[in-house]
Parts: C-alpha cells; sequence; structure tokens
C-alpha cells in the first residue's frame, strides 16, 4: 500500500528564442478541456522544457530537510488520535494528511515572508500582510536599507538555453561592502539562535549567477536567512567556484531522466535513456 506520493513536483520553464526569455510553465491544460494539472517529465519531452534550478538540486541527498520530515511524521502520529477500531492504514493516511498541513502551513508562511521581502526591495508598502508580519519584517528591513545600494534584478525569471536550466532569483543586486551579489532568501524556524545554511544553497546561487550574469560573472553569493519566529536575519556568503558542482548535478539529472533540453536545437533523447539502461 503508497501511503506517500512518491512523485514530486518539479518546476519547468518554456524558452521563446523569439523574446530571448523564459516563462514559468508549471501547470498545462487538461486533455479535456477542464482547467489545468503540473506539468509532467512528459510534458516537458513534447514542448522542450527547460527544469528548474531546484529540481537539478534534488539528486542531491538533503539530510537536514528528511530529518524535519521524518521529525512532522512522528508529531503528527503521536499527537494525532486513532479513531476507535480505525485500520492502520487508514490511519496512517491521516497521520501523512495533517504532516502535510504542518508542512503546508509553514511552507505558507514563508511565501507570505518571501513576497513581503520583494515588496520591501521595491519600495512598496506591505498593505497585503497581517501586521504580525509585517512586524516580523522589521529587522530585514533595515537590513536592506543598510546594505542594499541598488537593485537590479528583483523576483526574475533566469535561464540559459544553451545550458538547459532556468529558475527564479529572489535579487541580483549592488551591495555596501560586496558590490554585484545574488542573493537568495530563506525563511527558517531558528533553534538556540543558530542558523543552519545548507550547502545546496550555495549551488543554488552558483546557477543563479550563471543565468543572471553570463559565464564570466564574479557576483558574491549571499544566503540570507529570516528566522520565522522573530525576524532575525542572519547570512553568509559562498565561494565562486561552485558553478561546476552544480553543473556535474545538472548531468546527473540528465541522465537519470534520459532528457536534454535544448530549445535552440534538435534533441537526441535517446542517448541518455539508452546509456542509463546499459548502466
Amino acid at each position: 500500500m503508497q501511503i506517500i506520493q512518491r512523485e514530486k513536483a518539479a518546476h519547468w520553464y518554456k524558452w521563446s528564442s523569439e523574446f530571448n526569455i523564459a516563462e514559468s510553465c508549471h501547470e498545462v491544460p487538461r486533455a479535456k478541456g477542464d482547467g489545468f494539472r503540473r506539468t509532467t517529465l512528459a510534458d516537458a519531452r513534447k514542448m522542450n522544457l527547460l527544469p528548474s534550478v531546484t529540481s537539478i538540486l534534488s539528486v542531491l541527498n538533503k539530510p537536514g530537510l528528511e530529518t524535519w520530515k521524518q521529525e512532522q511524521a512522528i508529531l503528527a502520529a503521536l499527537t494525532l488520535p486513532r479513531l476507535p477500531d480505525e485500520p492502520l492504514e487508514v490511519f496512517a493516511k491521516r497521520v501523512t494528511v495533517d504532516m502535510d498541513a504542518q508542512s503546508e502551513a509553514a511552507r505558507a508562511k514563508g511565501i507570505a515572508i518571501h513576497d513581503g521581502v520583494a515588496d520591501l526591495l521595491r519600495g512598496q508598502p506591505l498593505t497585503s500582510l497581517p501586521p504580525e508580519l509585517s512586524t516580523l519584517l522589521e529587522p530585514i528591513q533595515k537590513w536592506i536599507e543598510t546594505n542594499l545600494i541598488a537593485c537590479l534584478r528583483i523576483e526574475e525569471i533566469v535561464a540559459c538555453p544553451k545550458m538547459g536550466v532556468a529558475g527564479r532569483l529572489d535579487l541580483f543586486a549592488e551591495l555596501i561592502g560586496l558590490g554585484p551579489a545574488i542573493v537568495d532568501f530563506k525563511t527558517q524556524t531558528i533553534k538556540n539562535g543558530q542558523p543552519v545554511f545548507y550547502d545546496e544553497w550555495g549551488l543554488q546561487l552558483a546557477a543563479y549567477r550563471r543565468l543572471a550574469d553570463g559565464p564570466d560573472s564574479d557576483a558574491a553569493l549571499l544566503s540570507v536567512i529570516i528566522d520565522a519566529n522573530t525576524g532575525a536575519v542572519f547570512q553568509q556568503q559562498w565561494p565562486v567556484v561552485l558553478l561546476g558542482i552544480f553543473e556535474k548535478l545538472l548531468a546527473i539529472w540528465q541522465w537519470q531522466k534520459g532528457y536534454i533540453p535544448n530549445p535552440e536545437a534538435e534533441l537526441r533523447r535517446s542517448e541518455p535513456a539508452l546509456e542509463r539502461e546499459e548502466a
């Protein structure tokens, strides 16, 4: 019996050679015309879509994330009462639903904070946020006022059809003391005042720098964490040599999927699949 759905949602982007830009294609119309559904790898093959940077990073093992998921599952199982005569498999599915609800609540808060940061960067009022979240963003507003010289790109889709990947970067800006910098904002529940900066964040930033500013970019890579409870701000700069590692992960992803997107040329889709089957 399958309790947890194994298929993970992925983000895809469609490249326009005419306008030299990419646009999100996370959903496609249903065949019967009744709304939309999530884009799949099969759709990507037909439409020659670019995978997201975060999809490429999914080939990495993420112990911190997996530990957090396990904690949520355990807490859900311990706190959710089992109904009288309820079959174990039914209870297990209810635990999964409850666990997903907790994860979704954390994700929704993170998205709201993230959107609020984007508004602050654009100089827009935080009228769409509840008062408690507006107060939570006061430290990051001070960070912006202290560090920001100029915003070059905010919440923008960046892509490289030759490289075969795309994504949405948070901020490309000129910062005091760093100069040009690719910045990514994360929300995290900080424990004991000690934030955790995950290695894949540096890889994500390295990919965004390549997509946003070209292969010769020397922009700094900066992760900024916002405490989901207090709003406290923490930051870490990453080394600039991480792009080569990301490119290796991209090759692994392409091999696993048997798919090498290239919107500006004919694809040889069968070769990676054959290599995988022979391995």
